[in-house]
């Protein structure tokens, strides 16, 4: 039977294509699931930079799926000391290595809103403070990162500290966390759909340094790196609560296509 897919999604498939990945049909339905549904609820336009690392591969893994070329200024991710790349997505060694995103939150969103979220597939232990995406500037201490340890932990803070998270205990160290924010607006994060934490900004609420994904950007030093596999990740706008766990749900349901949920 003959797919017919998402223009975008059709786009995708073509980029990882040219890379050497043969593509199966679970990666068509994958990659068109995600994008036809995100763009349902409205969270595929307000996204600046999603990535569904599919393919298996450095190449393939490294696209934006909201404009899938090989540039910085596409938010393309790059891996400076190297990274593990398989059917699970992508995996880091909990020591140097990290995805750069080429994203600096406050340049390309402003102060007015914002959402970041990770889909962590393996059941990965982890001690200490490990940072599965984000960055801090140093000069006024604005902060966005999520961590997944044996509690799931999200932040998303300004230079008053005014937003932190740290959810419940969970009984494991995967699934979907995705935190949303803007400024004089209720500002939540979620745990596999669940709502775990709302607050208010009052004023700047994002940093300005490019955006890691498993570790953390500080004065562009790979800090608090993570070891665990990521199936999704996303930067862009703030999502309404009913988008965030709508958007959780897209994302938690499209992995089991690729039998990594």
């Amino acid at each position: 039977m003959i797919l017919i897919i998402d223009s975008d999604a059709s786009k995708v498939i073509d980029a990882v294509r040219a890379t050497g990945v043969t593509i199966t049909r679970p990666m068509i339905e994958y990659t068109h699931y995600i994008i036809k549904s995100m763009k349902a609820i409205g969270t595929w336009d307000l996204c600046n930079a999603v990535y569904g690392f599919v393919g298996g591969t450095a190449d393939s893994h490294k696209f934006n799926w909201k404009n899938p070329i090989d540039t910085d200024g596409a938010f393309r991710l790059t891996f400076p000391n190297g990274m593990t790349h398989d059917s699970f997505g992508i995996t880091g060694n909990g020591s140097n290595r990290y995805a750069q995103t080429f994203f600096k939150p406050r340049t390309q969103l402003g102060n007015s809103s914002l959402s970041v979220s990770v889909y962590s597939t393996k059941d990965t232990a982890e001690t200490g403070t490990k940072i599965l995406i984000g960055a801090i500037n140093t000069t006024d201490l604005s902060i966005i990162s999520i961590g997944m340890t044996f509690s799931v932990e999200i932040t998303l803070s300004n230079n008053a500290g005014q937003d932190y998270s740290n959810v419940t205990k969970r009984a494991d160290n995967k699934g979907y966390a995705l935190a949303k924010t803007g400024v004089g607006v209720n500002s939540s994060t979620y745990n596999n759909r669940l709502s775990a934490f709302t607050a208010k900004f009052n004023s700047s609420l994002s940093s300005d340094d490019f955006v890691y994904i498993l570790a953390r950007n500080q004065a562009g030093s790979a800090t608090n790196a993570s070891s665990k596999s990521l199936g999704f990740a996303h930067l862009g706008s703030g999502f309404t609560d009913i988008q965030a766990i709508q958007q959780s749900q897209i994302i938690s349901n499209a992995q089991n296509i690729l039998n990594r949920a």
